[in-house]
This record gives C-alpha cells, structure tokens and sequence, in this order.
C-alpha cells in the first residue's frame, strides 16, 4: 500500500470521529483503541473507506508485546475482498458488490488469500452470519485479524475495527472469542451512531 503523513478526510472517518466524540468522557479514537489494546495485548486499528474501492487505516494503538503487528496510519488497503475488509463488503447492497467483485483483482498475496469470486462470496456468507471477519494470514503471512464492522444509523458498514496480533498471539482457537470481543467493541461505536444493532447480521455465536 502507498503510505501518506496526512490522509485525506473521509465520510467515513469523519462520521466515526463524531461518534467518538458522543461518548461518556469524550474519549478520543486513540482512547478507545488503547483500551481494547490493554485488555487484548494486540495491535487494534481503526479504518474507513478512502473510495468506494480503497480503504484507509485512520488510526492505530500499537501492541506492547516484544513481538507484534505493526501498522501506519496513512496506510491505503486496495483489496477490500481480502483479510479483514471483508467484514465491510458483507453488508453492501448486492448491486454495489457486484460492481466491485466486477474490477477486483483476485491476486495471491499469500496461500491463505481468496482468489476467486466464489471464495469471497462464501466468505461473506460466514461474516454476515458471525458478525465479524477473521484474516486467516490472508494479507501477510505470519499475521491474523479479527475485524468487525462499525455500522451508521442505517445498517451500513462506515469502516472496521480490527484486532491484529502475530500467530502466536492470535492463534486459530481464539479466533472466535477475539471475533467477539471486537464484534461488541465495534458494536458500542455503532450504537452512537444510531444503529439499532437489528438486521445487521443473521446470527450471533
């Protein structure tokens, strides 16, 4: 991805800092993320679209642990069918999905990444049904994910919430219950959004 110093203002960003600001004690992102980094021990990041096909990493609470995931804010992800920009297509109208599945590049970028349609949209199918996404290494080898969306008053994904560790310290049992620990962080943000928490996805686990 391409880094810059100072990101360009986004809908999305700008929605979720307002959210922010409506919280008990006005906590900043920053805040918010610190705190779900203490209680994880994980890198947890905040994004949001930068274009209908590009996200962008708002901000970041960086793991305290000797070995750790790190990440820049600035940073541009083109490939929102993989890792934990998934949780974020899920909940798109079809129409929109099938205009970006349309122009997607399906490239490898480890053996864990979806490369065909039919992968995505299963995919898809798992985070519409949990809530959540995990990134199985899909981005970068040696790295998991468990992502949730945070949603606007009407249902729709503004950007993701994300707890990122190395394998060691995300292994594959825990992916459910870090799923879930971030699904109702993320949560909490959507409700000061005006998301009503129904209809968003068909099952909790």
């Amino acid at each position: 991805g391409t880094l810059f110093t100072n990101p360009p203002p986004s809908l999305g960003g700008s929605i979720i800092a307002h959210a922010l600001a409506d919280l008990p004690d006005h906590p900043t992102a920053s805040d918010l993320l610190t705190a779900l980094r203490d209680a994880t021990d994980m890198t947890v990041m905040l994004g949001c679209h930068a274009s209908e096909f590009e996200g962008l990493l708002l901000e970041c609470a960086e793991s305290r642990a000797m070995s750790r995931y790190v990440a820049q804010k600035g940073l541009r992800v083109p490939m929102l069918h993989v890792g934990g920009w998934k949780c974020i297509l899920a909940y798109w109208p079809a129409e929109r999905l099938n205009a970006y599945l349309d122009q997607a590049t399906f490239a490898a970028l480890t053996p864990n990444t979806p490369t065909t349609r039919d992968a995505v949209l299963k995919a898809l199918r798992e985070v519409r049904r949990v809530g959540y996404a995990i990134d199985h290494a899909e981005m970068t080898e040696g790295n998991h994910c468990a992502v949730a969306p945070i949603f606007d008053r009407t249902g729709l994904p503004v950007g993701p919430l994300c707890l990122s560790g190395l394998t060691s310290q995300l292994p594959v049992k825990d992916f459910a219950r870090r799923g879930r620990q971030v699904r109702e962080a993320a949560d909490r943000i959507s409700a000061k959004l005006g998301w009503s928490g129904k209809g968003a996805f068909e099952g909790k686990t």
